[in-house]
C-alpha cells in the first residue's frame, strides 16, 4: 500500500513544481491554464503555452492570475504596481487595464529643409530665392503623415519671374503591411 501513496505523493510534488514555475490563469468557468503571461492589453490576455502556442483570452472570463514572477500592472486610475497574484486586496481584476503592456512605438519626425538664393549679374540682372520644407511621419506600420511647404520669389529687370508658394499635406494608410504605400 505504501508504493500507490508514495506514486501519489510524487505525482502531487511534480505536478506542483510544474505549475509553480508557470504562470496560471483561472478562468471563470473553473478552467485553469499554465504558461507564460506575454501581456494584457485591450482587454485580451496573451499567454505562451508549450502545448497550443499563444492563446488570447478575453479578460472578463478571467477570474484569477498567479505569476511565477511579478509583472507591472496598469490600473483604471493611470497607476501602475507590480503584482504576482491578482485580485488581491489593493487589485481588483475589474481595474486592470494593462498587465505589462507592450510600449507604442517611438513616433518620430523626419524630413528636409531646402534654402537656394541665385543672383545673376550682366546682360540681365535676375534673383531667385526657393524654400522647400518637406516632413512625413509614421505613427505605425500602416499610417503615414507627409507635409509639404514649397515657395519661390524671383524677378528679372525688375519683372517677377516666379511667385508662388505651395503647401500639400499626405495621409498614407496601407491596407496591409504588405502593400505598398
Amino acid at each position: 500500500m505504501k508504493c500507490p501513496t508514495a506514486f501519489v505523493a510524487l505525482t502531487l510534488m511534480l505536478g506542483a513544481q510544474s505549475l509553480l514555475g508557470a504562470d496560471n490563469v483561472a478562468l471563470r468557468n473553473g478552467d485553469w491554464l499554465s504558461g507564460t503571461i506575454a501581456t494584457m492589453q485591450d482587454g485580451q490576455l496573451s499567454m505562451q503555452t508549450d502545448y497550443a502556442g499563444t492563446i488570447e483570452i478575453e479578460w472578463d472570463q478571467v477570474s484569477r492570475l498567479s505569476l511565477a514572477a511579478p509583472l507591472p500592472v496598469v490600473l483604471r486610475d493611470g497607476s501602475e504596481r507590480e503584482a504576482r497574484e491578482m485580485p488581491t486586496s489593493e487589485i481588483r481584476l475589474a481595474d486592470v487595464v494593462a498587465i505589462a503592456p507592450v510600449p507604442a512605438p517611438p513616433i518620430r519626425w523626419r524630413g528636409r529643409l531646402d534654402f537656394g538664393y541665385t543672383k545673376t549679374g550682366g546682360n540681365r540682372s535676375t534673383e531667385l530665392g526657393t524654400l522647400t520644407a518637406f516632413a512625413e511621419r509614421d505613427y505605425d506600420d500602416v499610417n503615414t503623415l507627409s507635409l509639404l511647404f514649397d515657395a519661390a520669389q524671383g524677378e528679372s529687370d525688375g519683372e517677377a519671374t516666379a511667385n508662388r508658394a505651395r503647401i500639400q499635406g499626405k495621409y498614407d494608410r496601407a491596407v496591409d503591411t504588405n502593400t505598398y504605400r
